[in-house]
C-alpha cells in the first residue's frame, strides 16, 4: 500500500447493529504508547451485530517513509495490523463442529482407514470387416519426425488439425471415413484406452486457450497392441461422415500410470504450432474451461465495492506449503485487483485486493 503510511495508528471501530443504529469504539490514537491491547466491545444481550467495521489511518514521524528499517518502509506492504481472539480458538472451530459429513445427520458415522477403490467399467468396441465393397486410402504428410503419445505423468491427449486444402490435396472427397493408418516408427508397451475422436470444424488452427472439448464423436476405443513397425490400421467402429468443406480435428487420447516404453509414430512436421497441441498432465487444480483455468475477460467487470470468495480446500500434504495462488484477478491494465495466497510458503493465507491510482494492493493476512 503506497501513499501517506503513518507510523503510529489510529484505529476506530464501527458497529452496525440491525436497528441500522451505530456504536463506535475507540481504540488506538496517536498518543498511545502501547502497539497492543484490549478493548471491551459494547456487551448488550438484546442487540445484535450485523457488521463490523475497522477505520483507520497511520502517520510516518518526521515524513521519514524509506524502505527497509528506514522510515516506515516496513509499512509499504502491509499494515501490521492484527486482530487476535484471548481465548486462541479458531474462529471455524469455536463455530461448528470438529468433523462435518455431507448428507448426514446421525451421532455416529462408521469409516475406514484402509483406501477404498471406485471402480468404473468401460466398454471397448473391436471392429472388424464383413466385407469390403470400395475403400480408397488417402496418404497426408511424410512422416519425417518420429514422436511418441507419451504419457509419463499417466495421462496424455493430443488434437490434430488436418485442414480441408489438405484433404482435398490428397484426392479426398465428400463421404464417410472409415479408419486411420498410423505409421509405427519404434514398437511399444500396450497404451490402455486408446481413443481416437473425430470432429469437423470451420477454422485451420486450434488454441490451448479454447481447445476443442464438445461435439467430438468416438470412432475407436480399445486397449491397443504395437507389436511391429510399420503401418497400423485403426478401423472404426462408426464412420465419420465428413462434408467435404470441413477441415478435421483428430483427438487422441490414452491413459497408462506405469508406463514403461510408449510405441514411437511417424509425424509430419507442418512448420507451425497452430494444427496440433497435447498435454500428458494431471490437473492438481479446479479446470474450469478446458486445459487452462482462466477465464475470460470482463467477467469480474461487475464487482465493485464488495466479493466474497468461499469454497473447499485441501492440497496435497507433500507439497504445501508452497509459493502459489487459488485465485487471481487482473485488470484491463494487466494489475493484479484480486489474489488469495493459499497458502504462501511461510504457510500463511494472504488476500490481495485493490491496487489504486498506481500503488500497490491492500493485503490482509491470517
Amino acid at each position: 500500500m503506497k501513499g501517506i503510511l503513518t507510523f503510529a495508528v489510529s484505529v476506530l471501530f464501527i458497529l452496525n447493529i440491525i436497528s441500522q443504529d451505530t456504536v463506535s469504539v475507540q481504540t488506538f490514537t496517536w498518543d498511545n504508547n502501547s502497539r497492543r491491547g484490549v478493548f471491551q466491545f459494547p456487551d448488550d444481550p438484546n442487540q445484535t451485530y450485523r457488521k463490523i467495521l475497522m477505520y483507520y489511518n497511520m502517520r510516518c514521524h518526521g515524513a521519514r517513509v524509506g524502505v527497509s528499517g528506514v522510515g516506515c518502509g516496513e509499512w509499504d506492504y502491509s499494515c501490521n495490523t492484527f486482530i487476535t481472539d484471548s481465548s486462541r480458538v479458531d474462529s471455524n472451530l469455536a463455530t461448528i463442529g470438529n468433523f462435518v459429513i455431507s448428507g448426514f445427520n446421525g451421532l455416529q458415522f462408521y469409516y475406514t482407514t484402509l483406501p477404498i477403490n471406485t471402480y468404473y467399467r468401460y466398454v471397448q468396441k473391436n471392429a472388424k470387416y464383413t466385407g469390403v465393397v470400395s475403400e480408397q486410402k488417402r496418404k497426408i504428410g511424410n512422416g519425417n519426425r518420429a514422436l511418441s503419445f507419451e504419457s509419463s505423468n499417466g495421462t496424455f491427449r493430443g488434437q490434430y488439425v488436418f485442414t480441408a486444402q489438405e484433404l482435398l490435396a490428397t484426392g479426398a472427397s465428400i463421404g464417410a471415413i472409415t479408419g486411420l493408418d498410423l505409421n509405427v516408427a519404434a514398437i511399444g508397451n500396450v497404451l490402455p484406452h486408446f481413443r481416437i475422436r473425430l470432429k469437423a470444424i470451420t477454422t485451420n488452427s486450434i488454441s490451448v486457450e479454447s481447445p476443442e472439448i464438445d461435439g467430438l464423436t468416438e470412432v475407436y476405443f480399445k486397449d491397443t497392441e504395437f507389436k511391429n513397425t510399420g503401418t497400423q490400421h485403426f478401423q472404426f467402429y462408426t464412420p465419420f461422415q465428413w462434408n467435404g468443406i470441413s477441415s478435421l480435428l483428430v483427438d487422441i487420447s490414452h491413459s497408462d500410470f506405469s508406463p514403461v516404453a510408449p510405441p514411437k509414430f511417424s509425424f509430419h512436421d507442418v512448420g507451425s504450432t497452430d494444427q496440433a497441441m497435447t498435454t500428458n498432465n494431471i490437473e492438481k487444480s479446479i479446470v474450469w474451461d478446458g486445459v487452462t483455468a482462466k477465464t475470460a475477460g470482463g467477467k469480474l467487470s461487475m464487482i465493485t465495492n464488495e466479493i466474497t470468495v468461499s469454497f473447499w480446500s485441501y492440497g496435497t500434504p507433500q507439497q504445501q506449503p508452497s509459493n502459489g495462488s487459488i485465485i487471481e484477478g487482473l485488470d484491463q491494465n494487466g494489475q493484479r485487483a484480486l489474489n488469495i495466497h493459499l497458502p504462501w510458503s511461510n504457510g500463511g493465507i494472504y488476500f490481495d485486493c485493490g491496487f489504486k491510482n498506481g500503488g500497490g494492493d491492500d493485503l490482509f493476512a491470517r
